[in-house]
């Protein structure tokens, strides 16, 4: 009888140490599809961000060639106009600085 009882407690015992061995494969197998997910995501991340970053490069390099042409445009301006720009714009109304005379 105590052998019996021996037994069926040992059965009992291993089915639930092999119903843990599952679970733990699944949660292994669960674990390494999420550090996959999380290393592509990652991945993905620091591609966008280098993106991000060239993009950026781009339109400082565009804003250093815009900022030459509106100043080459100022100086054509002005030595058409003859007329000196920052004193008009700076100076205040009803100063006749910077204003060619008539």
């Amino acid at each position: 009888m105590k052998l019996r009882i021996i037994s069926k407690v040992f059965e009992l015992l291993t089915a639930e140490i092999a119903s843990s061995n599952v679970k733990i494969k699944n949660l292994e197998d669960a674990n390494q599809t999420l550090n996959q997910l999380l290393s592509e995501m990652s991945e993905a991340s620091t591609n966008e961000m280098n993106a991000i970053k060239l993009e950026m490069d781009v339109m400082k390099a565009d804003k250093v060639v815009k900022d030459e042409q509106l100043h080459m445009l100022y100086s054509v301006m002005e030595s058409h106009l003859k007329m000196d720009v920052n004193v008009v714009f700076v100076t205040p109304p009803n100063s006749t600085r910077g204003v060619p005379p008539a």
